[in-house]
């Protein structure tokens, strides 16, 4: 069934990517800024998903939340395209979604300068019309 009239929504992280180890190592390295102890992969993992202020102000405190912001994006600049890979499946699903006619877009919690790239060193970015992130909407999920 062709599904040109069909439009998808897809996250990214944990849904097409699992760019953990990127988001950990980044966390950790502003962590260490302020002399805190790492965080394993796991518990990091438990705790994404309500944006990169939470994040940080829940792990690295509340009083430091723009600089640790900072400091966890340019750590993750450096780090990101490298500690992402794709989840099994993934590929094949772009792949068949887009030959079948749907139009898929992607929405993240990521920037989506960060997002694009990611697409692109997966060789994903044609299969998708749009990339939205809180930096093109003006605000992170869960946020309608």
């Amino acid at each position: 069934m062709p599904l040109s009239s069909t439009a998808i929504v897809f996250d990214l992280d944990g849904t097409l990517v699992d760019s953990y180890r990127a988001i950990a190592a980044s966390l950790n390295a502003a962590r260490g800024a302020y002399e805190l102890p790492p965080l394993d992969e796991p518990t990091v993992r438990a705790a994404v998903g309500h944006g990169l202020e939470s994040l940080i102000s829940t792990w690295v405190g509340a009083d430091r939340v723009e600089a640790g912001v900072a400091l966890f994006r340019q750590h993750y600049a450096q780090v990101f395209a490298e500690h992402t890979v794709a989840l099994p499946g993934a590929a094949e699903t772009l792949q068949e979604l887009s030959q079948d006619g749907a139009r898929i877009t992607l929405a993240s919690n990521k920037p989506a300068r960060f997002s694009v790239q990611i697409l692109a060193s997966l060789g994903w970015s044609d299969y998708f019309k749009t990339v939205e992130g809180p930096d093109t909407v003006g605000a992170t999920k869960p946020h309608p």
